[in-house]
């Protein structure tokens, strides 16, 4: 452990490696363990959210939509049934929303018309402030009273009314809500991404927006179309069907298709209704999407998702295929999980989204898992590294000079500047990140913060000093000081559910004598130094369920949606999303000395024995003359603290040693003298 620092990151934990233990370990010391997602690499995200398994009162239907990760169905008595992803809210319409008529799925929104012509919206776009996905397509513009069909894109709304014309609202990247000047008679309407198809009466085809022209037909003579993300495909008064755009993405129709009276476009997918009520599928089929049941028949309505498809039956029912078979979220396979062979002298770990990185006892660092070709390499000179940090698609190097390095890219979609330091920034002893923001502790106990700052999370709160240890979720920040008490601050100071508020910057009234924390996506953990753990924030997955009876626990880290903790007996415990098995702690793991957790998979770092001893630092006097810590001791035990000035010197120098006498009992260093130094206690 380092001066000033608590015991809930990186460097304190490198310091339980050389802990005796006289047990033989299950693995061997200095190796890492992993498990969840990751098992594999074969770089594939399937999106497991329950979008294909449909809900047993969903019956009597008379109308389905798909999008991105969710599925839709009208019943004939206007209620409406959202399932998959509640992204938003997607799948919680409004109370009030009775008597539908009419429904359409945008990406992560959804639509529905009413009896009397009023549209509604709900999911994303509740607001246009152009952050989270909210560009304004759930604002549903006023004077809308005659509408007969809707639809959605990523960021777009478009309504059919019943004269004929259209309504656009949302965001207009690609011009998709900029309707042609002079457009009537629209019998029907389909909207992709970010573009939108209009088919008028005399079966003419208008498009506007971003989509290929590759391979566009002369648009006449249509009676149907379907908007997908890069393609479209129709039906031509003829009967025959056609399609443009990316050949990739569903844009070529399988030979021989005839007698089609319908169609529907997914993502990279397209999907066909014969006469017979059979149903043709053709395009992507990673998730099985274009795998059509075997014997599926009499089917009046197809709807095609970002990676799944649906089928509205002549009884009622709905039939669904491709991914959302089971409700288990994305399980992204980058290899992360793949230890790389002969890694060995690992002193720390630490997970990103869907990578993990490993700090070696020589100062350098190795990384595995996603890689986005390349634009994860570790610099080549990179070394004297004394901690490191995993975030969504970068990760952090503490330098022993104290300096921070970045390691990654600033993701393309998310563009916040978060793998550029601020300028100057020097005597960082402490790293922390997750997502999209990196946060620093300096050794004077301030805090720096840069990168995403959609919630506030780079807003440190004013006055915030005598800082020991530092956490970061995924749109808020945690720090504990030396007193023992936690500050956060960001998204979660509320708890209502809407996106990204679920109370973890709430901090429980009368939480005290913390002595390490640490931030999942959205929840919070604080270990006190009784060794219980203290666990708030979004419980829908367990993730602040903590273990009844869960005591002796010296460490603690969280996954996006799933916590762990170590304890002193060198054991793991974990709770929370357990989809990819990142909560099914492998058997006979023991003699662990360090844990991190990330998107769907956990990292374990074995040493030579259990870390028996639990050091609360957030009880460190931060004098410039003496440091103190303060340890729960056990009679006939010895105890020693020892310290070295840097990670990269090979000797600890020992300090006069104690005896434990089952209480509570104090170490300290004399000659401290201010100094900056890594501590670590050992016991006999």
């Amino acid at each position: 452990m380092r001066k000033r620092q608590s015991q809930g990151f990186v460097p304190a934990l490198i310091l339980l490696l050389n802990l005796f233990c006289t047990t033989a370990p299950a693995y061997s010391p200095g190796t890492v363990v992993a498990w969840g997602a990751g098992t594999t690499n074969a770089g594939v995200d399937i999106p497991q959210f329950g979008q294909s398994i449909i809900p047993a009162e969903a019956t009597n239907i008379t109308e389905i939509a798909a999008g991105e990760f969710f599925s839709m169905a009208l019943r004939a008595n206007g209620k409406v049934f959202v399932w998959g992803a509640n992204s938003h809210g997607i799948t919680n319409p409004p109370v009030d929303l009775t008597n539908a008529v009419a429904i359409g799925a945008g990406i992560r929104h959804c639509l529905a018309v009413r009896a009397n012509g009023a549209v509604v919206a709900w999911g994303a776009g509740t607001n246009n402030t152009g952050v989270s996905d909210n560009f304004g397509q759930s604002m549903v513009p006023a004077g809308i009273t005659n509408a007969v069909a809707v639809g959605g894109g990523f960021h777009h709304s478009v309504a059919l009314l019943s004269g004929g014309t259209l309504r656009a609202w949302g965001g207009d990247f690609g011009g998709q809500t900029n309707i042609p000047t002079g457009l009537s008679n629209v019998a029907a309407i389909s909207v992709g991404l970010y573009h939108t198809l209009a088919v008028q009466s005399n079966g003419n085809v208008v498009v506007w927006g971003d989509l290929p022209p590759d391979g566009a037909p002369p648009l006449v003579g249509f009676k149907a179309i379907a908007a997908g993300t890069y393609h479209a495909v129709g039906i031509k008064t003829n009967g025959v069907v056609v399609a443009w755009g990316d050949p990739e993405y569903g844009a070529i129709v399988p030979a021989g298709l005839t007698n089609v009276i319908a169609v529907a476009a997914g993502q990279m997918h397209s999907l066909a209704l014969k006469a017979d009520g059979t149903v043709v599928a053709w395009g992507d089929n990673t998730y099985g999407q274009t795998n059509v049941p075997p014997a599926l028949t009499g089917v009046i309505a197809i709807a095609g998702g970002l990676s799944h498809s649906l089928a509205l039956k002549a009884d009622g029912t709905v039939v669904a295929w491709g991914a959302g078979t089971s409700n288990q979220g994305n399980v992204p396979q980058y290899g992360q999980s793949m230890v790389p062979a002969n890694l060995t002298n690992v002193v720390g770990i630490a997970a990103g989204r869907m990578h993990s990185v490993a700090l070696r006892s020589e100062g350098t660092i190795v990384h595995w898992g996603w890689d986005n070709e390349g634009g994860m390499a570790i610099p080549g000179d990179l070394s004297n590294v004394v901690a490191i940090a995993g975030g969504w698609f970068h990760s952090l190097a503490l330098k022993r000079d104290g300096t921070a390095v970045v390691c990654g890219i600033v993701y393309p979609v998310y563009p916040y500047d978060q793998t550029n330091a601020p300028p100057g920034l020097s005597n960082v002893v402490a790293i922390a990140t997750r997502s999209m923001h990196d946060l620093a502790l300096r050794s004077d106990g301030t805090v720096v913060v840069w990168g995403d700052n959609i919630t506030g999370q780079t807003n440190v709160p004013a006055g915030l000093t005598n800082v020991v240890a530092v956490a970061v979720g995924s749109l808020h920040c945690l720090a504990l000081r030396s007193d023992g008490s936690v500050v956060a601050w960001g998204a979660g100071t509320t708890n209502d559910g809407s996106p990204g508020q679920y109370g973890q910057s709430i901090v429980p009234s009368g939480l005290s004598n913390v002595i390490a924390i640490a931030a999942g996506s959205l929840h919070s953990l604080a270990l006190c130094d009784d060794g219980t753990v203290i666990a708030w924030g979004d419980n829908r997955a367990g993730q602040t369920n903590v273990p009844s009876g869960l005591s002796n626990v010296v460490a603690i880290a969280a996954g996006d949606n799933h916590s762990l903790a170590l304890k002193k007996d060198g054991t793991v415990a974990a709770w929370g999303h357990n989809s990819f098995d990142q909560t099914t702690v492998p058997a006979g793991l023991s003699n662990v000395v360090a844990i991190a957790g990330g998107l769907g998979h956990s990292l374990a770092l074995v040493g030579d024995g259990p870390p028996v001893v639990r050091a609360p630092l957030s009880q460190a006097a931060r004098s410039n003359t003496t440091f103190r810590v303060s340890l729960p001791t056990a009679s006939g035990r010895v105890y020693a603290l020892e310290f070295k000035d840097s990670l990269m010197q090979n000797n600890w120098t020992p300090l006069p040693l104690a005896a434990g006498n089952g209480a509570v009992g104090i170490l300290t260093d004399p000659t401290a003298t201010g100094l900056l130094r890594f501590y670590r206690v050992r016991q006999w």
